[in-house]
């Protein structure tokens, strides 16, 4: 889930295209992946490179083979928290269909507040008690075996404080004081590539993708900047 859009945001969608690539090339197929994110970058009028999108100047194109399922144009933040519950409506109809078996993953990459998820170019996005009253809810409907939320947004730690529901894991780019630092600016691009957190968790995945959580989480809170 990318949470916002446009050119200068770059490393959001392209954050989020590099996770959904890891997950393809480890072995989830599509119809495994929800896929959400404005898709205003491989052919916008500043891409030099039309229908290309990477993290790094030498990386693959993360652009390729890619399933959207939905356009955040489309979409409100009422619309992402059905798809978490699994509830379908005429605008989501693909939403999470879980059990108490499976083992769910999300990762979202945008823009944050000490209150909520921005979303697109505003500050009214998912509010943290909407958010909280989501993950209740999947805990309370056993829509879930383990629940892993990593959230690279500014202030992201504030979103997750107190929710204590079990089997739920949140790793997030920031404290609830802190913003989360882009990395990698491109001069031909004119935009950030990626976000810091994001990299390190992708250089982790390279290492070693049987990572445990903890070693991931000490890894992470001491190379993360900021």
């Amino acid at each position: 889930m990318a949470g916002s859009e446009g050119w200068t945001n770059y490393r959001h969608q392209a954050d989020v295209l590099s996770v959904y690539q890891t997950l393809k090339q480890n072995g989830y197929s599509d119809d495994r992946i929800i896929l959400v994110m404005a898709d205003d970058l491989a052919n916008n009028e500043k891409n030099p490179h039309v229908g290309v999108v990477k993290v790094e100047p030498n990386g693959e194109n993360l652009y390729e083979q890619i399933e959207l399922d939905y356009n955040l144009k489309n979409l409100k933040p009422t619309d992402i928290l059905n798809i978490l519950i699994g509830k379908k409506t005429e605008k989501t109809p693909n939403v999470l269909e879980t059990t108490e078996n499976d083992n769910i993953l999300v990762f979202w990459s945008g823009h944050g507040t000490s209150t909520e998820l921005c979303w697109g170019n505003e500050f009214m996005g998912v509010r943290k008690d909407k958010f909280h009253e989501a993950v209740s809810y999947m805990a309370e409907n056993n829509r879930y075996r383990k629940l892993f939320f990593l959230i690279e947004a500014c202030y992201s730690g504030s979103m997750v404080r107190d929710i204590e529901e079990p089997g739920v894991l949140f790793m997030t780019a920031a404290g609830e004081n802190e913003t989360s630092k882009a990395e990698l600016y491109s001069n031909k691009l004119g935009t950030w590539m990626t976000n810091g957190f994001t990299s390190g968790l992708r250089d982790q995945m390279k290492v070693d993708v049987n990572v445990t959580v903890r070693d991931l989480y000490y890894k992470l809170f001491v190379n993360t900047v900021g």
